[in-house]
């Protein structure tokens, strides 16, 4: 049973791993306007406009705005998907920071272990980088969603804001992020008294 409750926390860990740059994606503009510089889409609709539009939508996943002007039916269909996926993953997220909790407060050595452990298989996720674009549109939207609401037209609001490039690189972001929060849960285990350690 120790092994099963150790890989319940590494789980745990690597889910508030994850979901905490993919907060900074999702009530943030910052990562729209910067990915401006990796396509020319931005410019093509507007840059000042799109991110008018960009600057709806943490407050639309908030629950506090509805989405309002150009966005297409498809589009606000898609974002109602999304944010539902969000509300739960919000809800998940609580539930692994409280499993965490429990965990550093009973058994903190083993966040050491765990997170080494999350490190290796974090960044084996880098093997998707090469694919990304099957892995996108096959693989990704097959299992999250069981419409087609989330392809877009140069008809609509996101193909400008987020081109497939944008969420390439929100991919390498959370990566990298989770990566280095692992890291630094380890770094801090091992810093950790001797004795600490041992138990």
């Amino acid at each position: 049973m120790r092994w099963l409750s150790q890989a319940a926390t590494a789980f745990a860990l690597l889910f508030v791993s994850f979901t905490l740059p993919l907060g900074f994606l999702v009530l943030t503009t910052e990562w729209y306007a910067f990915n401006c510089q990796f396509h020319t889409r931005c410019e093509r609709f507007g840059k000042e406009e799109l991110m008018a539009y960009a600057e709806q939508l943490p407050r639309y996943f908030l629950h506090l705005a509805e989405l309002e002007g150009l966005w297409s039916l498809t589009e606000r269909l898609h974002m109602a998907d999304v944010r539902r996926i969000y509300d739960s993953v919000a809800l998940l997220a609580l539930i692994a920071l409280t499993i965490c909790g429990l965990v550093l407060k009973q058994r903190p050595e083993w966040f050491g272990r765990v997170a080494l452990w999350n490190v290796f298989m974090i960044l084996g996720l880098l093997a998707i980088l090469p694919v990304f674009g099957y892995f996108w549109k096959h693989i990704f939207h097959a299992v999250l969603f069981t419409n087609d609401y989330w392809k877009t037209t140069r008809a609509d609001v996101s193909w400008y804001l987020m081109p497939r490039v944008y969420f390439r690189n929100a991919f390498i972001l959370m990566i990298a992020a989770a990566a280095l929060i692992n890291l630094t849960v380890y770094w801090a285990w091992r810093l950790w008294p001797e004795e600490q350690q041992a138990q």
